[in-house]
């Protein structure tokens, strides 16, 4: 077995024998067959982690190895609650700060401050996607 040291991560499906991403050392600590699906990991976080590991430089990689041990073993029944923490973040810190850069800083304002339903903030997204393209 590989030192966790030894480990590089990489962006993108490895041979086992070679580098690996981030979801792939998760079964690989985990003892599992290679896959960047690992059984002991919660779906919404291997999503995730899968988006960032692939969106980072080489570099920038490297710092995910402490989350590895971290995901081994989230995979106990808060998905749906883990997922939906996701979709929040997504709608009250992601899009503001894309909206923001865009100039579009009160629909930006609006989402950050959101506490409506899922519905709702579908209607917010959906009015920012229109001035969004209307700039």
């Amino acid at each position: 077995m590989r030192k966790f040291s030894e480990i590089k991560l990489a962006k993108g499906n490895h041979k086992p024998e070679t580098d690996l991403c981030v979801m792939e050392a998760v079964a690989y600590f985990a003892g599992e067959r290679h896959s960047d699906r690992a059984a002991c990991a919660c779906p919404a976080i291997t999503s995730f982690a899968i988006a960032i590991n692939d969106m980072c430089t080489d570099e920038q990689r490297q710092r995910l190895k402490p989350y590895i041990p971290l995901i081994v073993g989230t995979r106990d029944g808060n998905e749906l609650k883990r997922a939906e923490l996701f979709t929040w973040k997504a709608i009250r810190v992601s899009a503001p700060y894309w909206l923001r850069r865009a100039r579009l800083n009160h629909l930006a304002d609006e989402l950050a401050e959101f506490n409506g339903s899922f519905f709702e903030a579908r209607e917010l997204l959906i009015k920012a996607k229109h001035h969004a393209n209307a700039a």
